[in-house]
Formats: C-alpha cells, structure tokens, sequence
C-alpha cells in the first residue's frame, strides 16, 4: 500500500509538472483544455487543485475503470506519459495475478482446493 501510495504521488506530480509545461511553453495541453471547457477555472489552477486533479487522473487510470474528463493527447508528451501510467498499471496487475497464481499452485492448495 505505501508503494501504490508513493507511485501514486509520483505520478500526479509528473502529470502536473507535464500539464504545467505544455501550458507555458506550447499553450496547450490538458490544463489549458479543462479552462477552456469549464472545468478548472483560473482560480483553481493553484497547485493543490492541479495535484488533486492529476491524482484523479492517475488513480483512474491505474483503476481501470476509464475517464473522459481528464485525458492529454494535445501534444506528445501527454501522450507518451499516459501510455507509461498504461504500461505500469499492467504490470502491477500481472505482478498480482502471477502472485496468486504461484501461491495456488505452490502455496496453499489446500486451501483452495478445500474452498471448491
């Protein structure tokens, strides 16, 4: 939990800092996409609202469950950056599923096979 807690900071963190570059330096991007929609007003866009935001993004995507509101294909590296949050939440998925498979197999059969 501490890793996923850790892992999730990080990768808001880089989500802001990518939003906040493309804002200055190209105009564009997905904090300059959620002012123009409504979404985030220009009040908001402290760094705390951005954070928040960018955790939303993050444990959403690591959830699997799928956003609308908050997505970067403006420029390439939102791009880049989304596909690697992709990658990375595979990973812990395949991690946790060839756990439990390992542990079925070479654990705890008894266990499971009782449970059936």
């Amino acid at each position: 939990m501490i890793i996923l807690t850790f892992m999730c900071h990080f990768l808001s963190s880089a989500w802001v800092f990518i939003g906040l570059r493309n804002e200055e330096k190209y105009k564009t991007g997905w904090i300059v996409r959620m002012k123009r929609n409504g979404t985030l007003q220009n009040s908001d866009s402290n760094y705390w609202s951005l954070y928040i935001v960018g955790l939303y993004y993050i444990l959403t995507t690591l959830s699997t469950v799928g956003y609308g509101d908050v997505v970067g294909f403006e420029s390439n590296l939102e791009f880049w950056f989304q596909m690697v949050v992709m990658v990375i939440n595979w990973s812990l998925n395949c991690i946790d599923h060839w756990y439990w498979l390992f542990r079925i197999l070479y654990g705890e059969n008894e266990f499971f096979i009782s449970k059936l």
